[in-house]
């Protein structure tokens, strides 16, 4: 990426904090780009959404915001699960092969 006519990448550290980097570039080919120099082996450096970022803001790892988001979706399921539940009160039908409930409602066995 180009930022005042300088390459630069953005490297998250371990607070989650993205700071920008002025690196070196070497050959490109197919969509990647060789970095001679500005970054170093194990730096977590963000390839996705870059171009909206500031130096120093605070970023979460894609893994993190599924997880956060997977779990969201896991609440509303359970919660949507029990309201169904709820809903199926004393005066719903009972079950096909529900002997047990339909005696306790009717007083007696179906005919």
């Amino acid at each position: 990426m180009t930022k005042d006519g300088k390459s630069v990448v953005f490297v998250v550290d371990a607070d989650s904090t993205a700071h920008q980097h002025e690196v070196s570039v070497g050959a490109e080919q197919a969509g990647q780009t060789e970095i001679l120099k500005g970054i170093s082996a194990g730096d977590h450096v963000i390839r996705l959404g870059q171009y909206e970022l500031a130096d120093g803001a605070k970023v979460k790892a894609p893994e993190a915001a599924d997880k956060e988001k997977a779990g969201a979706d896991d609440r509303k399921d359970a919660g949507d699960k029990a309201d169904a539940a709820d809903k199926k009160g004393a005066g719903d039908k009972p079950d096909k092969g529900d002997k047990d409930t339909a005696k306790s409602k009717t007083g007696g066995e179906k005919p």
